[in-house]
């Protein structure tokens, strides 16, 4: 929208013999830009934009960001707005200052978050889709299993993701605190329906007791 402001400026000039008014008619133009707000996944308009979403339950949360361009899609600023949720298929909470806040899914369905400023508003649907925890079990050998050194043997396992396939990652080591910073990466898996196989060579382990 763009406007100009004009003002009418009265001027007296006096002398001995009276007085003269005259007119001076100033035009102060200024110019304004429409501005819009967007929901966006960045601050500072590095974001993309966000109207449809989907999301696994067990996935960490979304950050959402009140972005105000003007009418060329050029950044404006982070703007703060008022937040609102619909659904019961996750939980907002709103960051200090009301310029962003967070989405956190919780079970499968659809959940709307609305921004709005001054009689302006964005909605973002988030589609929810329940993920299910892949499933991961050692068949043989059994724990306690004694192998000679020199003398190579088998792991098998079967495991299984019903959602997508998830990659499965063998560690080993004398270290049974189930952290696998702490064991060393034998190999990597893409899971599968079938029985596994992994074939472990024993000439360079030193004797004693390991796990996987």
């Amino acid at each position: 929208m763009k406007y100009k402001i004009i003002l009418m400026i009265y001027i007296t000039f006096c002398c001995l013999t009276g007085c003269i008014q005259s007119d001076v008619k100033v035009e102060l133009k200024s110019s304004v830009t429409n501005s819009e707000i967007y929901a966006e996944t960045a601050a500072d308009g590095n974001g993309l934009l966000l109207e449809n979403y989907s999301l696994f339950t067990r996935s960490n949360s979304i950050q959402v960001f009140a972005i105000e361009r003007d009418e060329n899609g050029q950044f404006i600023k982070n703007k703060e707005v008022q937040w609102s949720l619909e659904g019961d298929s996750g939980t907002l909470s709103v960051n200090p200052g009301g310029k962003s806040a967070h989405f956190i899914p919780t079970t499968a369905g659809t959940s709307k978050v609305t921004i709005e400023f001054d009689q302006q508003r964005r909605d973002i649907f988030f589609d929810i889709i329940d993920n299910i925890a892949p499933s991961f079990s050692f068949v043989t050998p059994s724990s306690g299993h004694d192998i000679l050194k020199g003398n190579s043997f088998s792991l098998n396992f079967t495991s299984y993701d019903p959602d997508d396939d998830a990659t499965i990652k063998i560690y080993m080591g004398s270290n049974n605190s189930n952290n696998c910073e702490d064991n060393n990466e034998v190999n990597s898996f893409t899971s599968g329906d079938a029985l596994t196989t992994l074939s472990i060579d024993t000439d360079d382990i030193l004797a004693g007791s390991y796990y996987f």
